[in-house]
């Protein structure tokens, strides 16, 4: 009876992904950090707030999940749009060689008077996958 339950139980962990992940991408603080990297040189940014990579799912983790707040030190409409644009860029060339293929970005610029500006601003989804990003910017991903 113990063998079934045990059988059952590793092909329903296999089929739901417990195992497969590759060891580099369980690395969040490096995911983090190449984020923060790339994010935090770019102009107009005054401040990042829990920018972080992070993966996701009870059985199966191979998701991620990209979020965080860029503010800006900017109140013009025009310079933030420009901004988030290229925090999407930042985010794709920083994740290329991420190995997660089902990678959600959910990520906005505030700017300096608090108005909030996403991805979906700039013709996105509102939460596009890094394969999103790849083909808007023309970046090949692992």
């Amino acid at each position: 009876m113990r063998i079934p339950t045990v059988l059952l139980l590793a092909a329903t962990l296999l089929f739901f992904g417990c195992t497969g992940v590759p060891e580099e991408a369980e690395d969040s603080k490096r995911w983090t950090a190449a984020l923060v990297e790339k994010i935090q040189s770019l102009p107009h940014v005054d401040r990042l707030q829990d920018v972080q990579y992070s993966l996701q799912g009870a059985f199966n983790h191979n998701q991620a999940w990209i979020s965080g707040t860029v503010h800006s030190d900017s109140n013009d409409d025009t310079t933030n749009l420009k901004l988030i644009d290229e925090v999407g860029r930042g985010v794709a060339t920083a994740l290329a060689d991420n190995p997660i293929e089902d990678s959600w970005v959910k990520i906005e610029v505030v700017g300096s008077q608090g108005r909030g500006y996403g991805l979906d601003d700039v013709g996105l989804p509102t939460a596009p996958t890094l394969d999103d990003l790849a083909k808007r910017y023309n970046i090949v991903r692992k």
